[in-house]
């Protein structure tokens, strides 16, 4: 496995010009893609390889739980009055897989967005204990790496092949406020018990040149977490507006609390 480069923040500026480093390389900020999570511990697993790890399930068995979920959610998930999506009808595997995802049960997709100011709002938006992170890597480049192989996707993410190595980012055909909010689109792999940390560098790394100019990682430091959390409100970007909704607004309450009360301790 190559080890992601990580940079270690310590002042907001630092964060700032690190993205602005990406456009002075003559990279447009849309072949970019960026992930928040808010324990710099932890790696890039999907939901459902979580719960395969949390009890213990190996992989043969953890496809037939995915083989089931799949069709339990086709069969039965059209009969409630609050699901809509004409799409849905098409049966396509990862418009399938991003409306599971997004009323919650475990799949294989991992969530990222375009914009790495909505990323770090969610590496630091909690766990202050703990030093957030920010993932991020060039998707045209990965992307152009296995481009033979998406025209059979369906067929080879559904295999039992066991190396399989296969990654790429979508943006799904599905719509809703909070996926537009987020500007969001999904990692998908074809094996289910790999971690994308791993195959997203593994995938990268074979390009000849430096590493840190394709995929890093970006440590924000849990002193800071607050400060930052006070200046993304300060560009819009705050629960409320990457959740469009009541959860959102009761979040933004949450953390404008947070921020009230370190203001208060740093008079």
């Amino acid at each position: 496995m190559h080890t992601w480069p990580e940079i270690r923040i310590t002042r907001w500026e630092d964060y700032v010009k690190t993205i602005e480093h990406l456009n002075l390389e003559k990279e447009w900020l849309s072949h970019w893609v960026f992930r928040g999570q808010t324990n710099s511990n932890w790696t890039l697993k999907p939901s459902i390889l979580r719960l395969l790890e949390s009890h213990q399930i190996d992989r043969q068995l953890g496809i037939k739980f995915e083989m089931t979920t799949l069709r339990e959610f086709q069969t039965k998930a059209h009969l409630y009055e609050d699901f809509k999506i004409k799409e849905f009808k098409t049966g396509k595997l990862r418009l399938t897989l991003t409306l599971m995802q997004h009323y919650g049960v475990p799949t294989r997709l991992l969530d990222w967005t375009t914009s790495p100011y909505i990323a770090l709002y969610f590496a630091v938006n909690s766990d202050f204990n703990n030093d957030g992170a920010v993932f991020l890597f060039n998707q045209t480049k990965m992307n152009n790496i296995i481009k033979e192989e998406r025209y059979k996707e369906d067929e080879y993410l559904l295999s039992e092949e066991e190396e399989s190595n296969y990654i790429n980012t979508f943006l799904s055909s599905f719509e809703s406020r909070r996926l537009n909010s987020q500007q969001g689109l999904f990692s998908i792999a074809a094996n289910i018990d790999k971690d994308h940390e791993r195959l997203i560098s593994n995938a990268l790394s074979k390009f000849n040149t430096e590493t840190e100019s394709l995929f890093c990682k970006i440590i924000i430091d849990k002193n800071l977490k607050i400060e930052f959390l006070s200046r993304l409100r300060t560009m819009n970007a705050k629960a409320d507006q990457i959740y469009p909704d009541l959860y959102g607004f009761c979040t933004s309450i949450k953390d404008l609390l947070e921020i009230r009360g370190w203001i208060k301790n740093h008079k």
